[in-house]
Order: C-alpha cells, then sequence, then structure tokens
C-alpha cells in the first residue's frame, strides 16, 4: 500500500473570501455514498500535502472525527498568484478499481545525451492507469540510462509499474528515445526553409491584398432625382 496522508477539514459556513483571509481555503467534497459538503482546509497544511500527493495519491481527509478517503480531483488558482482558490475532493471506493492520469519522472543518465552528444527526446509526460485506490502511484519513474544508442528506445511496455497498478496505454508507444544532433548541414538547410516558407507567406499576403484592390468595384452613386 502506497503512504498515507491525512488532512484536517472543516465544514465551512462562512464566505469562501472571508475564510481566505484567514488563511483557509475553501473546498468541495463529494463522491461515492456522499451528499456534497462545503469544507475548508487550511492552506499551509494543505500545500505541504498537496507537494507530496499530488493528484493521483490517496488523502484521508477528517472531518468531525470521520476519514474520508479522497482524491484531489482539482485545485483552481488564482490567475495572478501562485495561490490555491478552491479544492475539489472526489470521495472514492476503496474496493472499486479506478482509471488516473500518472505523472512520469525521468530520472539516471543516458550514454547517447552524454557521450554521443544525442538530444533526449520525451514524447509522454503522463500514462493512464488502472488501480486500486490505495494503489496508486504519486508518479512513475522512467530510468533513461538503457538509452545507450540512438536506436535506443523507451516503450511503454519497458515502464516498471507498482503492484497492483496496470497501465491502459498501448505497450508499443514511445516513452522517451535520443536522436541523433543535427549536423550543421541540416541546421543550416532547416533555417533556409524556414526562411523560403516565411517569404512565401508574406508574398501571398501581398498578393490578395492586390486581389483585392484590383477586384473592388467603385461605390455606385444614384443621381437625385428631380
Amino acid at each position: 500500500m502506497a503512504n498515507r496522508y491525512n488532512l484536517a477539514a472543516e465544514i465551512r459556513d462562512k464566505k469562501a473570501s472571508s475564510i481566505r483571509r484567514k488563511g483557509f481555503i475553501p473546498a468541495v467534497l463529494y463522491g461515492h455514498d456522499l451528499d456534497s459538503m462545503s469544507v475548508q482546509v487550511e492552506e499551509k497544511e494543505f500545500s505541504r500535502v498537496f507537494n507530496q500527493t499530488g493528484s493521483t495519491s490517496l488523502v484521508m481527509v477528517t472531518i468531525n472525527s470521520t476519514e474520508h478517503p479522497v482524491l484531489i480531483r482539482e485545485v483552481q488558482y488564482h490567475p495572478l498568484k501562485n495561490k490555491a482558490l478552491h479544492i475539489d475532493f472526489y470521495q472514492v471506493r476503496m474496493d472499486e478499481e479506478i482509471t488516473a492520469e500518472v505523472p512520469l519522472t525521468f530520472v539516471g543518465e543516458s550514454a547517447a545525451v552524454k557521450d554521443l552528444g544525442g538530444v533526449f527526446v520525451r514524447n509522454m509526460d503522463s500514462i493512464e492507469v488502472e488501480a486500486l485506490p490505495q494503489n496508486l502511484p504519486h508518479d512513475i519513474e522512467v530510468d533513461i540510462s538503457s538509452l545507450n544508442t540512438f536506436e535506443d528506445i523507451i516503450h511503454v511496455r519497458d515502464l516498471k509499474l507498482p503492484e497492483g497498478v496496470k497501465t491502459l496505454q498501448e505497450i508499443e508507444e514511445v516513452v522517451a528515445l535520443v536522436q541523433e544532433p543535427k549536423t550543421q548541414e541540416q541546421i543550416d538547410a532547416d533555417l533556409a526553409e524556414e526562411v523560403k516558407e516565411e517569404v512565401a507567406a508574406v508574398e501571398g499576403v501581398e498578393d490578395k491584398k492586390e486581389e483585392t484592390v484590383e477586384g473592388a468595384e467603385p461605390a455606385a452613386t444614384e443621381e437625385k432625382k428631380e
């Protein structure tokens, strides 16, 4: 079983703006066998827990001595400040498997990058998995030390998933690889192609303007009838 994370919450009976000024975050708790509840959590404590769990690890939210197994389904942030404004807690059933997007964490060192000067290409940032709530991992590590040449590829089937976790991705999907560095000739050719495309785009705009001017008809004027 994954690590246990606990978070205390209280029933909310005041306006959101009021509790935010006191260092709390308004939230809603809903899900299996539960009527929706308006609650609040202490801002600093939530940040500490969320930094460890993300949106995939199970959290035990305690309200009036009752524990609720939840996933942090959504966190709304201030558009300018990195500050949580509202949280959605989703209560899960411990005996029912759920699906989740689990982030990938890339670790290790690739010889194809270090010794051959290749460019590391990360084709996926997360994978979809299915597991019981208590088995959902915070992240899945991808060891890139197996990328020794430009022919080496890490597929989904190569990932080491925790016990009780299965992926819903196609096992042949590419997770990561290392591309051979471009030669100076290739770089010059790419730059020339970009310039050519930009010139063509500008010429296309100019041609369109000329067609519009040439095709324009003078506005008709009506003579006054006596």
